[in-house]
């Protein structure tokens, strides 16, 4: 199953509230695919699921991460961006699906309700976690700029976050600014074939070692 590399570590089935006390078995999901970068987890909610990226952004929506053919895909990183997750944007996709897997859930973060009791999702690695504040979600065009990786410069990332902010149907109330890295997660939606749905996190805190944080060259 998608589930098979984590367990908890009192061996039960439900997720532990934190990520510290989860593990995940990267060696064996690496020995299945090599572009497992990490897992991604939101508590108290359906996503759970290794992370990985590919070399087009098209593979993995018929792909399960194992490598099998599946209309539900994986949940994946843009490849334009960095598998250390060291950049100032990452763009994260998953299927948003009718039985409720995969990235479905993101749509409910249009509730406040919703938000105020996910208002965190972690990014979970070989050697430490990633913890994001969710600041916005919204809905987005395909051709939206929400889904330019290349916001190298100040002021065209300052422009994504103020779009992101102005466009949110919740008020989070967490301030932003082009000091901070942020991940969006996007899925479909029913409405229309270039809709989607998107939900920004800024980076909280980031256990790994320090060189594991280095800022990624331009």
């Amino acid at each position: 199953s998608e589930d098979a590399g984590e367990s908890s570590d009192e061996g039960e089935e439900a997720l532990p509230a934190s990520p510290g006390n989860m593990v995940v078995d990267f060696k064996g999901l690496k020995e299945v695919n090599s572009e497992v970068v990490g897992w991604i987890y939101i508590p108290e909610t359906i996503i759970s699921y290794p992370l990985v990226r590919g070399e087009n952004n098209d593979y993995y929506l018929s792909h399960a991460y194992q490598g099998t053919s599946n209309p539900a895909g994986s949940i994946f990183m843009d490849f334009r961006n960095s598998p250390d997750i060291n950049d100032q944007r990452t763009i994260i996709y998953g299927h948003n699906m009718l039985n409720g897997t995969q990235f479905t859930v993101l749509k409910k973060y249009s509730n406040e309700d919703f938000y105020k009791e996910h208002p965190r999702f972690y990014i979970i690695t070989e050697t430490g976690f990633l913890t994001y504040d969710v600041f916005s979600a919204h809905r987005a065009h395909t051709m939206s700029d929400i889904y330019q990786t290349d916001t190298n410069t100040e002021e065209g990332y300052r422009d994504f976050l103020n779009q992101a902010v102005k466009s949110s149907n919740i008020d989070t109330g967490i301030e932003v600014s082009v000091e901070d890295k942020t991940v969006t997660l996007s899925t479909c939606t029913s409405a229309s074939v270039n809709e989607r749905f998107v939900v920004h996190g800024k980076l909280a805190e980031d256990t790994r070692p320090a060189e594991e944080k280095a800022e990624t060259a331009s």
